[in-house]
């Protein structure tokens, strides 16, 4: 009888992308990637560079940017964390280029890997498929929330609007309220509000018992009283 052959998965194993495989298919899907240290503000591709690998943010962090007509750059609110992917259109059939750029903010650690070999991985295990339109849609919901919350007039409003979005779109209901996985952070950008001004209202509505904050998350207990 042959012995079981112990499995040593990198921790970049927890994240999303791999969630639902067992530890020898990542540590398949890890091995066919390069592993690189990345420094703050390097530039990992500038929009309209071909969409030749994609990049898996192993830690630190990192932004995206576009350019106006008149060369000006613009800075993204949005902050890619350890375990987001970046550069999703190389898994398109068709070959594209990134809309906009990648760059470092903090120094850190991504995993690369060429096109076709992802998306060869991605035929071989549909999971990988499952896994990169869960965290799509959850960017998608996150944009409807900020483009929800502007429209409305005060800064309490607008965080109001984007908690009930975020709930709709990406909660969890759990035995106690409907759980958000989001941050203070992301929350105040989404809103179009200062970390103050949120922070400050999220105390309010857990002074109130309308939720309850968490490590990363949020738990709406009641939206008819937010």
């Amino acid at each position: 009888m042959k012995a079981a052959v112990a499995v040593s998965v990198r921790p970049e194993a927890k994240f999303r992308f791999f969630e639902g495989l067992s530890p020898v298919h990542i540590q398949e899907i890890l091995s066919a990637g390069k592993p690189r240290r990345v420094f703050a503000n390097q530039v990992m591709h500038h929009p309209g560079d071909p969409a030749s690998h994609l990049y898996m943010l192993g830690s630190g962090r990192a932004r995206y940017f576009a350019s106006s007509a008149e060369g000006d750059k613009i800075v993204f609110q949005w902050l890619i964390r350890p375990g987001d992917l970046f550069a999703y259109a190389s898994l398109l059939p068709q070959r594209r280029a990134v809309l906009a750029g990648v760059e470092i903010v903090q120094s850190g650690s991504l995993t690369v890997w060429e096109r076709e070999r992802i998306r060869g991985l991605c035929g071989k295990y549909p999971q990988l498929w499952d896994n990169v339109m869960s965290e799509s849609f959850e960017w998608f919901v996150k944009l409807v929330a900020h483009d929800m919350s502007l429209m409305s007039r005060s800064a309490s409003h607008r965080l109001r609007q984007a908690v009930i979005d975020l709930s709709y779109g990406i909660g969890q209901p759990v035995a106690r309220g409907m759980e958000i996985q989001v941050n203070n952070e992301d929350l105040a950008r989404m809103a179009g509000v200062t970390m103050f001004t949120a922070s400050r209202c999220l105390s309010e509505w857990t002074r109130r018992g309308i939720i309850e904050k968490k490590r990363g998350a949020i738990l709406l207990r009641s939206t008819e009283r937010l």
